[in-house]
């Protein structure tokens, strides 16, 4: 008789049970209109339906009247229209089996694996120290800088500090206070950008001590000054002109105490771009169906995921803030940004 190799039997074995598992993977919520409550047998007590959050195929849905939910089922996004109470499981289509291509499938993808990993619904979020690896960046610390590699608290309120933007309108939905907060996160700049005026570089709470500063940008590689000034403030806003910047030329930025030159700040690289090579960056995502159906939070979270992707990082940044500024109680905001800084900083 003739043999079987061991190797191929527990590959006939686990094959019905990785179908299995694709089926009951947990499901993401990506929108929600109206009222959804959900509950679970492992989470009893109904909760309300939020953007961000892990549902489980086992869990029943509770609507009032009018109500639906977007998910993401695998790499698949599903609209369910819910007019009474149901199962999960019942609402929502087995998932697809194999992997999607091209830009959508990237994101969706980076969207799973990100709500998975944080599962903010499940459990709360810690506010662990660092944001090195794979572990999202904290909510910035309120005392006077924050030194080293640790992300930055937010920048002061004053004109200048981190943008001219006004704040954010106050908003008493529950959760919206972590959205809020992340709006004032300073990200640096860097990666490609354009830039048609002022470029606002800002290192407010990069550091434990005051100023003064002394503030250069160099050329990347050969380490050539090209621009360097001093300064009490913690920003400094030039143009291309004043700074000597190219386009075509990348350069890095770093920040130092004047009167204690030996401490610097983790130097940020940045080039200048052509202003079509950043309007070409949406090409991608404007040929994607679920882009075009998604509400206004979602397609920002399409966008920035784009501009990140093609090293626009501070557009990126950008992107997610306005996102936090339409919805700051948006769970599903609040973890990608998380994992953007993950990613960057």
């Amino acid at each position: 008789m003739k043999r079987i190799p061991l190797l191929a039997l527990c590959l006939v074995f686990l094959a019905p049970a990785g179908a299995w598992a694709q089926n009951e993977a947990p499901l993401v919520v990506m929108e929600c209109q109206g009222q959804v409550k959900y509950s679970s047998p492992d989470r009893p007590k109904p909760v309300e339906v939020t953007p961000g959050m892990i549902v489980s195929r086992e869990g029943t849905f509770k609507p009032k009247k009018g109500a639906s939910v977007q998910l993401l089922n695998n790499t698949e996004l599903v609209s369910v229209e819910l007019k009474a109470k149901i199962k999960v499981q019942d609402a929502v289509p087995p998932a697809p089996s194999g992997g999607r291509f091209g830009f959508g499938g990237d994101f969706l993808s980076m969207v799973k694996e990100t709500a998975l990993a944080t599962d903010a619904a499940m459990a709360p979020r810690t506010s662990t120290k660092g944001a090195g690896g794979d572990e999202p960046p904290p909510p910035p610390n309120t005392r006077k800088g924050a030194g080293g590699d640790e992300p930055p608290p937010p920048p002061s309120t004053r004109k200048g500090a981190g943008g001219d933007e006004p704040p954010p309108p106050p908003n008493t939905r529950k959760g919206a206070g972590e959205g809020l907060t992340m709006v004032n996160w300073n990200f640096p700049i860097k990666g490609k950008m354009f830039a048609s005026g002022q470029i606002p570089f800002s290192w407010d709470g990069y550091f434990k001590e005051e100023g003064p500063w002394l503030f250069s940008i160099s050329q990347a590689g050969s380490g050539e000054k090209v621009y360097e000034t001093k300064t009490t403030d913690p920003f400094v806003s030039i143009n291309t002109v004043q700074g000597k910047l190219s386009i075509g030329n990348s350069y890095v930025w770093r920040v130092q105490a004047a009167d204690q030159p030996v401490e610097a700040m983790k130097a940020y690289e940045f080039s200048l771009v052509q202003e079509n090579a950043e309007k070409g960056v949406l090409d991608v995502v404007a040929m994607e169906p679920e882009y075009e159906k998604a509400g206004p939070v979602q397609k920002l979270l399409w966008e920035a995921y784009a501009f990140e992707e093609a090293k626009f990082l501070s557009k990126a940044d950008a992107l997610y803030k306005e996102a936090l500024r339409l919805d700051p109680a948006n769970g599903l905001a609040v973890q990608l940004y998380r994992a953007f800084w993950a990613r960057n900083w």
